[in-house]
């Protein structure tokens, strides 16, 4: 709520219900509908968890990317990087092929991420 005091440019604030809803404008020429929602650094914790949770533990690109399409917070990326799972998911999402399936020993087969392995046959 402070930057929305000391920056209403870039912090412009809805009142909707009664609730105030403190948004961010990255550049001054943004729609009201191109705005994201600021989170505040009291709440950032529970955002990421219920997104992590939410999205059935990504990797930190996509909980970042998911985030970030509505909300913003300074320091988002790094936020979601060190992210720990308290369920202890444990995915090392980092791996050196870039596969994500490499966690779990499968390799891809194809551009497209497909993988024979993953396929199965389904007539059995």
């Amino acid at each position: 709520m402070q930057n929305a005091h000391l920056d209403p440019v870039h912090f412009p604030v809805k009142i909707i219900n009664n609730i105030t809803i403190v948004r961010y404008r990255e550049q001054t020429t943004m729609t009201d509908n191109q705005l994201r929602i600021a989170i505040p650094s009291s709440m950032i914790d529970e955002v990421v968890r219920w997104y992590h949770l939410v999205l059935g533990h990504p990797e930190s690109q996509r909980l970042y990317n998911t985030i970030n399409a509505r909300f913003s917070y300074p320091g988002l990326s790094k936020t979601c990087q060190q992210y720990q799972c308290p369920y202890g998911c444990g995915f090392d999402w980092t791996v050196e092929d870039g596969s994500e399936w490499a966690n779990f020993g499968i390799q891809s087969s194809d551009d497209n991420g497909y993988s024979d392995e993953l396929a199965g046959d389904s007539t059995n």
